[in-house]
């Protein structure tokens, strides 16, 4: 095996539209300056957002913003669907990155269509999630980046171990391993689950896969719904933070060696 003497910062945070707070503030102001702030503090090599606002009015999207702050200078971004939080926003998935991108791709979930009344008795429609997967090139190797946001079932009255779902978790599981097969690979997920080997431990009992961390809480309610994974045969695990933040999910960020 070659001398590991490649180090990547990755970094995956759910900024829930830069509103900070709870997550379902309806018309919560936005508070972007603030996530852009603490990015250039971490200052990840490659950053992994959920729920960036995509706007549609003509103001321009948050991944952009932070992008331009933290001096990220290659970037793909696709918007997956409307936002619970901005009638004039869509939620996207992003990843930034110091190093060039290559390509992208993005997966959809299959979409069971549930809907649900909320606390306050407003109608909550399942909106679209799934991953976007990038290819990032450092000096002399390519790494997968893969950064995914999954269905929040408990919202809905269901689990993601409900046996409806094992297609899509055996579907998302095989694909990573595909991965596995071409090379490095780091992927961010918000689960919205714990614990992760529950639905994805076919990747992790075949020795593929490790967790940068586990039984971490990770939103301020408690619980472990972030995550980031990484190919045991070809990544080092360095060192990893969980810091809480004002926003609803906490910043995660793992170094490695490649």
């Amino acid at each position: 095996m070659h001398e590991r003497s490649r180090t990547l910062v990755v970094g995956t945070w759910n900024i829930g539209g830069g509103i900070l707070g709870d997550s379902h503030q309806i018309d919560g102001k936005s508070e972007v300056d603030y996530h852009c702030a603490r990015i250039q503090d971490w200052a990840p090599d490659i950053l992994c957002l959920q729920e960036a606002h995509e706007f549609n009015d003509g103001r321009p999207g948050q991944s952009k913003e932070i992008a331009t702050v933290g001096g990220f200078v290659h970037e793909r971004v696709r918007s997956i669907s409307p936002s619970h939080l901005d009638p004039n926003a869509e939620l996207s998935l992003s990843v930034l990155s110091r190093h060039e991108i290559r390509g992208s791709r993005y997966v959809k979930f299959t979409n069971p269509g549930f809907t649900a009344t909320g606390p306050n008795g407003q109608q909550w429609i399942l909106y679209d999630k799934g991953y976007l997967i990038t290819e990032v090139q450092l000096p002399d190797i390519s790494v997968t980046i893969v950064n995914a946001h999954c269905f929040p079932l408990h919202y809905f009255g269901a689990s993601a171990v409900d046996k409806e779902f094992e297609p899509l978790w055996r579907d998302f599981a095989s694909e990573l391993l595909a991965f596995s097969q071409k090379g490095p690979v780091i992927a961010a997920i918000d689960l919205n689950h714990e614990p992760i080997d529950t639905v994805l431990g076919e990747i992790f009992q075949k020795g593929k896969f490790r967790n940068s961390f586990s039984l971490t809480a990770t939103v301020p309610k408690g619980g472990q719904q972030d995550y980031i994974i990484y190919t045991s045969a070809d990544v080092q695990l360095l060192e990893t933070s969980v810091i809480q933040t004002e926003a609803d999910h906490h910043y995660c960020q793992a170094r490695f060696s490649l």
